[in-house]
């Protein structure tokens, strides 16, 4: 005699943690994008998100290599981080607009 086998459907969809920016922290990072736009030093961007970091790429005229990074972790006191194309750090810091303000006052080559 076969055995039954007993298949369970369920509505429940499965999420993944992902880390994001959330609405606040992305009109922050815009608002700084726009205003270097106009002045034309940047022209592009790419969001990166994964499981364990949020990633926003900041292109100036040389597309290939980003003029900045801005990363959010997914905890620690140092949570934001601006990252300058070399790949040195340039600010940490818990709060995003902290980090976003050492980008008016931190001179990039490679724009």
């Amino acid at each position: 005699m076969p055995k039954n086998k007993i298949i369970i459907f369920s509505n429940k969809k499965k999420y993944t943690s992902q880390i994001c920016f959330n609405k606040k922290e992305l009109n922050l990072i815009m608002k700084i994008y726009s205003r270097h736009v106009i002045a034309g030093d940047w022209y592009d961007y790419a969001l990166d998100i994964s499981s364990n970091k949020a990633v926003f790429s900041i292109f100036g005229q040389r597309g290939h290599v980003p003029a900045y990074r801005i990363v959010k972790q997914k905890n620690g006191l140092r949570r934001y981080r601006l990252i300058e194309p070399g790949g040195r750090i340039v600010s940490m810091d818990r709060e995003l607009k902290q980090v976003l303000g050492a980008i008016e006052n931190y001179p990039v080559e490679f724009r």
